[in-house]
């Protein structure tokens, strides 16, 4: 019985032990929310270019037509900016849309790219998002 006793204090304590170490560690370590909202937006802007890749729309922009891309863009969430650009074999820019609204200067959280062949050439669509800043009353 005396065995038992000590056996079942000893656990407790090492459980008790833990556990603290556990607390301690967890409050401990910073886990920034900005990680999660950075991939939050991450997925959402590939999601984004993805659906205008397979509506054609970016195929539209190589020939410099931006309405359906800039419609849109523009239907997405009130706290989410774009900027779509989109560029040529050589680098050149050929086309870009910009979330109407989404002025001044800002840090872009997120880049997305997408690859795709528009009659037998190659371009790149670049999709720059970030989280649009709250304008203060009297700004």
């Amino acid at each position: 019985m005396k065995k038992a006793f000590v056996f079942t204090m000893d656990v407790l304590l090492a459980f008790l032990y833990a556990s603290t170490f556990i607390t301690v560690i967890y409050e401990n370590v910073p886990v920034s929310q900005d990680l999660y909202r950075d991939a939050m937006l991450y997925d959402y802007s590939l999601d984004l270019l993805t659906v205008m890749d397979k509506a054609g729309y970016l195929h539209e922009l190589s020939r410099r037509k931006l309405v359906n891309a800039q419609k849109l863009i523009s239907e997405t969430p009130e706290q989410y900016c774009f900027y779509l650009r989109i560029y040529d074999e050589s680098g050149d820019k050929v086309g870009m849309v910009k979330k109407h609204g989404c002025r001044g200067k800002h840090d872009v959280n997120v880049y997305v790219r997408r690859t795709f062949v528009h009659e037998g050439y190659p371009y790149t669509a670049e999709l720059g998002s970030w989280y649009k800043l709250k304008q203060l009353k009297g700004d």
